[in-house]
């Protein structure tokens, strides 16, 4: 792959025997997150600490090099398990010890079907608190709380005043509304988007139904042999098919249009977007990690994200004929992915061809203990959409063994929504980047071609994503002989461009990159005959005078120079060149002056 295709990621260049401390080089905010770390360690709540931590090296990726930061991290998570574990104990005795106390409880459950059950009921372990006395516990319906959804999927009042938005009525009613609300988006999967409902440890259901865990598919995704998007959310309270439950039940004004409801909060966009295109899909239920009953027991196979990931590729994803998986996981679902599936069930990669992550929460270390064969797969195959200020899909670096990208929003909990168009685009490329060498050939050919209309209607920063996709196509594939000039003239071009849309961005280091990279061709493919192909000499001219026009925006005349020198010598007449000759040497001129008027008065 060359240095074009792929991002800048952080390293520590720093000499063995002189590495300064990391604390050398804490901006203030990593400073004051690195004392609450210290200050909570000194507590013993590791689970502060680890908070802190995290948030630190999100904001300063580069500490993760450090290996007194890597350490301090690793004992602060192996700490934080510890104190969950521990409050997990605690609050299981004193659910038993409320249990005695209320008979009344345990009744409300013993009455669960014993076969066919609700498997929104509210996971007690993670929703503490909850008030089964309250007068919403008895309520299931949307209907019984007041409230329905519109034809656009907005959560309105239907009482009076009928049309408004959700109103604030307390804890409770908030949280047994959202059970409602999931039990109805679990009907509209299996009613409107007919999807099967699979319970994954049928066995246990059928002894005790308050562990059951369901997972919803195509009808056709065991079977199918081509394209299974597997969908996997995040930790919490949201259940399939939700990606945030808040989106699901809150709007906003956003440019003048009412957003939210169920097209931001749920993966409904991504099932239809996936039919369209052909694919099967499958949503998983990583969050039905304890029985929907006082009891709040673990459910084996199913203890956390990762574990049910585990579990789900046993028993379904493996099994399934699909000849290319890719996957789309938000938030914690993306650790789920990186320490279940790459982690220890690394066989996946013998079909899985995409990894989308939205603001996943996976750091370095989860990283670092991979098979390489799965590190260099998130490094060319998967990219993660995290929370920023920047267009969607603009590159930002590298972090976490996988390409960083703006997902187009400063909200976690928009990022799935606001990434969804841009995430389906990078996975069909994927997907066509492990096609023949001719497809992915033909493919990138047509990335170039619209490539040029984005910049003809001076969409740049379209321009370039879609010349940088040429661009990668081109760098995976083992060309023909037949179309190997063809290819060499393509990413050429596509070079030369982007050097031209980044000057007309004005990243003006960018454009000497893009530029260097194309008369770097020329370097690494000297012992062909190339230097009298005029198709090829008149890209190189380009590339010379795209960089020279960087060069002179930043007052590196010199260097400037040097470019159109050489760019001459491929084309002796060039009027641009000459031009811009003309021009450097009268800039020249203006600074010898206003050098010379300097110093005369000293």
């Amino acid at each position: 792959m060359s240095s074009s295709d792929t991002l800048p990621t952080t390293t520590n260049n720093n000499n063995n025997n002189a590495t300064p401390s990391f604390t050398s080089i804490l901006t203030t905010r990593s400073q004051k997150l690195y004392n609450f770390a210290l200050k909570y360690k000194s507590q013993q709540n590791p689970k502060k600490s680890h908070q802190m931590l995290k948030t630190m090296i999100r904001f300063q990726p580069e500490l993760e090099t450090y290996e007194e930061v890597r350490q301090f991290f690793s004992e602060a998570s192996e700490g934080k398990q510890r104190q969950e574990e521990e409050e997990s104990q605690q609050l299981h005795e004193a659910r038993q010890e409320n249990l005695a106390q209320k008979g009344s409880i345990k009744s409300q459950f013993e009455e669960m079907p014993s076969v066919k059950v609700d498997l929104l009921t509210p996971n007690l372990k993670t929703q503490k608190g909850r008030n089964y006395d309250s007068e919403w516990a008895q309520k299931r319906d949307l209907d019984e709380f007041g409230y329905g959804y519109t034809d656009q999927g907005f959560l309105v009042r239907l009482d009076s005043p009928p049309g408004q938005p959700f109103k604030w009525q307390g804890q409770d009613h908030y949280d047994f509304l959202g059970d409602a609300i999931k039990r109805h988006l679990q009907k509209v999967l299996t009613q409107s988007y007919e999807l099967k409902e699979v319970v994954m440890n049928e066995d246990v259901a059928k002894e005790e139904p308050a562990k059951a865990v369901n997972v919803f598919m195509t009808p056709q995704a065991m079977e199918k042999e081509g394209t299974l998007l597997v969908l996997i959310q995040g930790m919490g309270a949201v259940r399939p098919p939700m990606w945030a439950l808040s989106l699901c039940i809150n709007t906003k004004m956003e440019a003048g249009k009412l957003v939210g409801g169920l097209r931001a909060g749920t993966m409904f966009e991504y099932q239809e977007k996936a039919s369209e295109l052909g694919w099967e899909y499958m949503i998983l239920n990583p969050n039905q990690n304890y029985s929907n009953d006082a009891r709040c027991s673990p459910i084996e196979g199913h203890r956390n994200p990762i574990e049910h990931v585990i579990t789900a590729y046993d028993q379904l994803i493996s099994k399934s004929k699909a000849q290319r998986i890719v996957i789309v996981a938000h938030s914690y679902g993306g650790t789920a992915v990186v320490e279940g599936l790459l982690r220890q069930r690394a066989s996946i990669l013998r079909r899985l061809k995409s990894v989308v992550f939205t603001d996943s929460n996976h750091q370095q270390i989860h990283v670092e203990g991979l098979p390489q064969e799965a590190k260099s797969f998130l490094q060319q195959y998967a990219q993660n959409y995290v929370t920023s200020d920047q267009p969607c899909g603009k590159p930002l670096g590298g972090r976490a063994g996988v390409n960083i990208v703006s997902a187009g929003t400063e909200e976690h909990i928009w990022t799935s929504h606001k990434a969804y168009t841009h995430a389906f685009e990078y996975m069909i490329l994927c997907l066509q980047m492990n096609g023949t060498p001719e497809e992915r050939f033909q493919v990138a050919s047509q990335q170039k071609q619209e490539g040029n209309k984005a910049f003809m209607g001076k969409d740049f920063r379209k321009a370039l994503s879609q010349y940088a996709r040429a661009l990668m196509l081109l760098s995976q594939t083992q060309l023909p002989e037949s179309v190997k000039d063809e290819a060499l003239a393509l990413s050429l071009t596509c070079h030369v461009n982007m050097a031209a849309c980044a000057l007309q961005l004005e990243e003006k280091l960018s454009a000497i990159r893009h530029a260097t990279n194309a008369l770097e061709l020329r370097e690494t493919n000297a012992s062909k005959e190339i230097h009298g192909d005029t198709k090829l000499n008149a890209l190189f001219v380009k590339a010379h005078f795209r960089r020279a026009q960087a060069y002179v925006s930043q007052n590196e005349f010199e260097l400037a120079t040097k470019d159109v020198e050489e760019g001459l010598k491929l084309d002796a007449d060039n009027a641009a060149l000459k031009a811009m000759r003309k021009k450097i040497d009268a800039a020249i001129q203006r600074r010898r002056k206003a050098e010379k008027k300097a110093f005369a008065g000293m």
